[in-house]
């Protein structure tokens, strides 16, 4: 059993091993005794690199956000030792529409975009950031819903090359 006090986090690098003392896969189910939890889980595969997500029952998780506000992913980075993936999960039971945008640290948008998403689709991007020299490459994603507010998650990682180990990005509502 395991209690994570109201507005906390509980942060495992390997589920299987710290909390269960084992090597190897496992499913995880989370139960909770209030509305808004919201499990996410990034992993690696050095032979597919993308990050994958799992979210449990809450009413909403997360917040609505309304058209015209956003939810952004500040702290994705790209070198030549890291790399940055990105990932939306439509929580709608309908489809929805979000404008998708990379905006640098100077400000210089690096993409701008229109995602569609069906009823509960989760899309994945490995590699959003393409450095063009040796240099780090930091930028953020911003998501707004277009047409409507819409329940959205999404999440970003910054995965070392070498370790495949990942650091994850939370996302933050902005207006």
């Amino acid at each position: 059993l395991l209690t994570i006090p109201g507005n906390g986090e509980l942060r495992v690098e390997d589920v299987v091993h710290e909390l269960f003392g084992a090597d190897g896969a496992a499913c995880l189910r989370i139960l909770a005794d209030r509305a808004g939890l919201a499990a996410v889980a990034v992993t690696y595969d050095a032979r597919r690199p993308a990050t994958s997500l799992v979210t449990t029952a809450g009413t909403p998780i997360p917040p609505l956000t309304p058209e015209g506000a956003a939810l952004v992913l500040p702290g994705l980075a790209a070198d030549a030792s890291r790399h940055a993936n990105v990932g939306v999960l439509n929580l709608e039971a309908h489809a929805i529409t979000l404008a998708a945008s990379l905006i640098a640290a100077d400000g210089t948008t690096l993409l701008r975009t229109t995602l569609e998403l069906g009823p509960g689709e989760l899309r994945q991007f490995a590699n959003v950031l393409r450095p063009t020299d040796a240099s780090t490459l930091r930028a953020r994603a911003v998501l707004s819903p277009a047409g409507g507010p819409a329940r959205i998650f999404a999440w970003g990682a910054v995965v070392d090359a070498s370790t495949g180990r990942s650091t994850l990005v939370n996302p933050r509502h902005d207006r």
